[in-house]
């Protein structure tokens, strides 16, 4: 019995060259028994339309909505509040509640990242 050979093709596929590679790999596998492809799509960073955020900065605002939406934490797990923060999906009507709990600091960099309305306004 021959042996199987292993192909494992790692590559993010953004440019038509990379394509080009996984189809060649793809038909020349198909052609051959003995040769299996593991094909690994490489994750990439998805920009949403806000500019990056420090790490910082994304602490201190995951933390101020932990506090003001506490029953988006289930566990200790805060990945709602995560997404909040990465889509923007948060309205500024959703803030303005808090806005007496929350200094002006707090209170403009939520807004910033979190409210598509407010963020529009903002010039970074």
């Amino acid at each position: 019995m021959a042996g199987k050979h292993l192909l494992i093709y790692y590559n993010d596929l953004s440019d038509s060259d990379n394509w080009a590679v996984a189809r060649f790999l793809l038909d020349a596998a198909a052609r051959d028994p003995s040769v299996e492809v593991v094909w690994i799509v490489e994750p990439r960073q998805v920009a949403l339309g806000y500019p990056p955020v420090d790490q910082t900065a994304r602490n201190g605002i995951v933390e101020v909505l932990t506090r003001c939406f506490p029953e988006l934490v289930l566990e200790g797990d805060n990945r709602a509040i995560q997404k909040l923060v990465v889509t923007g999906e948060l309205q500024e009507e959703q803030i303005s509640p808090f806005r007496r709990e929350l200094d002006d600091d707090e209170f403009d960099l939520v807004c910033s990242r979190c409210s598509r309305i407010q963020a529009a306004s903002y010039a970074y």
